[in-house]
């Protein structure tokens, strides 16, 4: 964390050596001259990536000191008057997002200094979604990379260094146009910059010349791409239209992956040189599900109990997926065990086995309820909707509240609430992956179930009953002359 501070604070900035060639390539010399950028891409992706680390570790001393930081960084920036240089720079307004709620929370009235910061920060974050808005689009509304180039190349570096940005900017402030420009910018590359053999992403593409530009495969191509899509899924919005493709192009970019963890500069070089950025922008989009995780252990430390997790293992996965998900589990205090019971039957469940009954006899538990049987049924709902979902409220129909109601004058207002709810999703929308943030969960009916004690609240589309689907697995499975069975995977 030491060095990456440091280097945060340090790369790009120009010495007078530096400065005064720029002065001399530019005005005397009259040559293109690339000016001094405080938060080109490189130290935005590392704020961001700071900003992660922060998150996970919520460690109160690596807060401070990263807040500290990412701020230093920052107004670096703002004292050489927040100019705002390319697309690129938009990475840094993720970091200055975040650092803008962390400043709004401690105010307003909770001191001066905290309040002047919120609103600078807010500014900066508002001059750059005005600049994006008014960036040049080609006939489709898709950025050039370099805009006042001749050539209107669309490159897919811009899709995980602006869209994140302004598809966050859009949910925070309510700004639609910020959130439609961000997935408008994915669907059209997924249109004209995709290959269609190979399912991977070229570099760029250019719609006069109908052409497209670059490696098929080029590892960071694909990863800002992966960024971008996961980044414009944390709401509907951008779920709906997304998801369906970042699925596929994760699926195929995963068995790129080799042994060793990395992927090769081009996937489908395997055996050509590892590249170290790709691999770590590609990590880092593919493992934004792992937050699904880390919420559903939030959830059982609220209980008071010891945690086992379990990692349900194909023989897909590679040692690096594997050695991640435990670190991760790990370093949060949780029990690990790799179940393969997939590929070896009832030998492959023995490790899951035995870190449970170690647990049981290691682990000290303190149980306690998530609420008390004398809150009332809205209060129990509520209840697991912030505390267990994370979302920001409930929105119950009509129907709901006068049959929540009608249970608690039969007397049933003392039972334990059993929420009916989609298993795909923190929320009620299956759309929504990873953990998402600023939903709220929707009531659409309750009902006691008296013998088995506990009332059932419906929420979203859930249906009650499972839900088949059009062709019954069993149509493709079969027994041939040798009692070989196939179809069952």
């Amino acid at each position: 964390m030491e060095e990456a501070c440091q280097e945060l604070l340090t790369y790009g900035v120009w010495d007078g050596e530096k400065r005064l060639k720029y002065l001399v390539k530019k005005y005397l010399l009259r040559r293109k001259a690339a000016p001094e950028d405080l938060i080109f891409w490189p130290t935005g992706l590392l704020a961001a990536g700071l900003w992660q680390y922060r998150q996970e570790k919520k460690e109160k001393d690596v807060c401070a000191v990263i807040d500290l930081v990412l701020s230093a960084y920052c107004e670096r920036w703002f004292q050489k008057g927040s100019r705002i240089l390319w697309l690129d720079d938009l990475l840094a307004g993720e970091t200055m997002l975040a650092l803008y709620e962390v400043y709004r929370k401690n105010g307003p009235g909770q001191g001066i200094r905290s309040d002047k910061e919120a609103e600078q920060y807010r500014q900066a974050v508002d001059k750059m979604a005005d600049y994006a808005l008014h960036y040049p689009t080609d006939e489709t509304g898709s950025f050039p990379y370099r805009a006042g180039q001749d050539n209107g190349y669309v490159f897919v570096d811009t899709i995980g260094l602006a869209c994140p940005f302004l598809y966050r900017y859009g949910t925070m402030f309510d700004r639609p146009e910020t959130m439609e420009a961000a997935v408008k910018q994915i669907v059209n590359f997924l249109a004209y910059g995709m290959d269609a053999d190979t399912g991977l992403p070229y570099h760029g593409y250019s719609v006069a010349d109908d052409c497209k530009y670059g490696i098929i495969g080029w590892g960071r191509a694909v990863g800002w791409l992966l960024r971008g899509m996961g980044c414009c899924m944390t709401t509907q919005y951008g779920a709906d239209r997304l998801r369906e493709p970042y699925v596929k192009l994760a699926e195929t970019v995963a068995p790129y992956q080799r042994k060793d963890g990395y992927f090769a500069w081009q996937l489908q070089a395997a055996e050509g040189p590892a590249d170290t950025s790709a691999t770590g922008i590609i990590c880092a989009a593919l493992r934004q599900g792992i937050g699904n995780l880390e919420k559903h252990i939030e959830n059982l430390r609220q209980y008071g109990v010891p945690i086992v997790v379990t990692l349900n293992s194909f023989v897909t996965d590679t040692q690096a997926e594997t050695d991640f998900v435990k670190r991760f589990c790990e370093e949060r205090g949780c029990e690990f065990a790799l179940s393969e019971v997939w590929e070896k039957g009832g030998a492959g469940g023995t490790e899951l086995a035995s870190k449970v009954l170690k647990t049981l006899e290691e682990k000290e538990s303190r149980f306690e309820v998530l609420y008390e049987d004398t809150l009332s049924l809205q209060e129990k709902i509520e209840t697991i909707a912030s505390r267990i979902y994370g979302a920001d409220g409930v929105t119950y129909t009509a129907a709901a509240v006068k049959q929540l109601q009608n249970l608690e004058k039969l007397g049933f207002g003392n039972l334990p609430v059993c929420m009916a709810k989609t298993q795909y999703s923190l929320s009620d929308d299956p759309a929504l992956l990873g953990r998402p943030a600023g939903f709220r969960v929707n009531v659409r009916e309750a009902y006691v179930s008296a013998g088995a004690g506990f009332v059932v609240v419906l929420t979203g589309a859930v249906m009650t009953m499972p839900g088949l689907p059009k062709r019954p697995a069993a149509c493709q499975i079969d027994v041939d002359e040798n009692g070989k069975i196939t179809g069952l995977f």
